[in-house]
């Protein structure tokens, strides 16, 4: 008889970013919330097509503050190491290209 080892085998490091909440009161504020979710899914789609693990979201925390995350995951310390070299990269595109364009009065 054998057993196994119920041990969790992967790794997680979370980049947790606190900002103030949007709050959607006239229609800029309902626009910049829109740029927020679409960034979100934009980095998440780009990172899963470079094969990276990795979760985004920005989510509302306490009162007025967000938690912008990025969420790694892998086998081992050295498998979301090397996603998270491939991290700022791909931050820097989407929020270059496609959050600047978008903000246009800010």
């Amino acid at each position: 008889m054998q057993l196994a080892d119920s041990m969790q085998r992967e790794s997680k490091l979370e980049l947790i970013i606190p900002h103030a909440t949007i709050v959607e009161r006239v229609l800029p504020e309902v626009v910049k919330k829109q740029q927020m979710r679409m960034l979100v899914q934009c980095l998440s789609e780009r990172l899963a097509a470079d094969s990276v693990r990795c979760n985004v979201s920005n989510d509302w925390y306490l009162a007025d503050k967000d938690h912008f995350v990025f969420s790694l995951r892998g086998a081992s310390s050295v498998s979301w190491h090397s996603s998270w070299q491939l991290l700022p990269m791909n931050v820097a595109d989407y929020y270059s290209v496609a959050w600047g364009k978008m903000n246009c009065n800010s």
